[in-house]
């Protein structure tokens, strides 16, 4: 009944009786309903939808893997992702289609092993590797590219969970007085309004609003997450720090293009701080660490961080039980890192 040629019509078993006109497809059937007195339409149906399958098999001959990263980096382009988050997946992709030239292929799941096997990085690292190639396979499968995923018997493998290493709150205290420098702004940026280092420079004078008390950030360009904008609470003590310095436009911090963790690295050492693993991105996790062990919600502090996941803000929560006893008495959601620090600046700025 055609069934050799994917495709097949029996008699339906349902009470009410007719036919099932079926369709193999991904290594299944799919079936349609006629009534009883339409068996040559189930047929012609079920032949035309078979005859348009095989063509879709036969256009994917000679779809390499190579070709396929082209078109999903194509997409992911389209979709308006950011040039370095294109640049790390071209960068992961290009070598996954170098060792697996045919994601089909009944070695596929072998190879893709081999090479995560071959990576010379950490769990967490093979993690992400693997992250990404599986994006790649389910984009393909929406678009019947690839029939199995490769990917599905690969396990993640268990990187271990530990706390980045953070500032103590006297170590805070150092970075915060040390007045007149630029990096010391850097760092109160990063601390006050729980910045990524790329997004420093995305401050603009003019965003920043005294008498409601934040900071509008737009984020354009740069290595960012995504082009998108969010509000963060400016902090009492970092009005007092950049009311002196305030002008009517342009960034609070003018990028230079010097080596960011490098820069950081000295201004630390030049306050007597043991660097000890810490970075600038560490300064994000104490923001997160401080405001959650003062009373802020969980899910305020995220969205202020420019989360997307409730999970990615848990990442960053450990740090408030070592905060949560020693800033016991400071008002919710505020710093108090300053022994002096100046009344809230609700006024204009004449």
């Amino acid at each position: 009944m055609g069934a050799h040629k994917g495709w097949r019509v029996r008699r339906s078993p349902s009470s009410a009786g007719g036919w099932l006109a079926e369709v193999r497809d991904s290594g299944r059937y799919r079936s349609r309903t006629f009534p009883a007195k339409t068996a040559a339409t189930a047929w012609a149906v079920a032949e035309a939808a078979a005859v348009q399958a095989r063509a879709s098999v036969d256009a994917l001959e000679g779809d390499t893997a190579r070709k396929q990263v082209d078109d999903y980096l194509a997409n992911l382009a389209q979709r308006g992702r950011s040039a370095h988050h294109l640049a790390d997946c071209a960068r992961i992709l290009g070598g996954m289609a170098a060792s697996v030239p045919d994601l089909e292929h009944r070695s596929a799941t072998v190879r893709l092993e081999a090479w995560l096997a071959s990576l010379a990085c950490g769990p967490a690292t093979r993690n992400r590797y693997l992250t990404v190639t599986r994006g790649l396979v389910r984009w393909l499968q929406k678009r019947r590219r690839v029939r199995v995923d490769p990917t599905a018997p690969i396990e993640r493998a268990n990187a271990p969970r530990y706390l980045k290493p953070q500032f103590s709150l006297d170590e805070l205290r150092t970075i915060v007085r040390a007045v007149g420098d630029r990096q010391h702004l850097r760092a109160c940026l990063l601390l006050y309004l729980g910045l990524r280092d790329g997004e420093t420079g995305l401050v603009q004078w003019q965003d920043v609003d005294w008498s409601g008390q934040c900071v509008l950030l737009r984020m354009r360009g740069g290595k960012i997450k995504r082009d998108k904008e969010r509000i963060v609470p400016l902090q009492d003590e970092l009005a007092a720090i950049l009311w002196p310095l305030r002008q009517d436009n342009g960034p609070v911090l003018p990028t230079t293009g010097a080596n960011g963790r490098i820069t950081f690295d000295r201004f630390l050492r030049r306050l007597g701080i043991d660097k000890d693993g810490r970075s600038p991105h560490s300064l994000r996790h104490c923001y997160a660490g401080l405001r959650v062990a003062t009373g802020d919600p969980a899910a305020l502090v995220g969205f202020a961080m420019g989360h997307s996941s409730a999970a990615t803000t848990q990442i960053y929560l450990g740090l408030a039980a070592r905060y949560s006893q020693a800033v016991g008495d400071w008002p919710r959601g505020q710093f108090r890192l300053l022994t002096r620090w100046a009344q809230p600046i609700r006024g204009s700025t004449d």
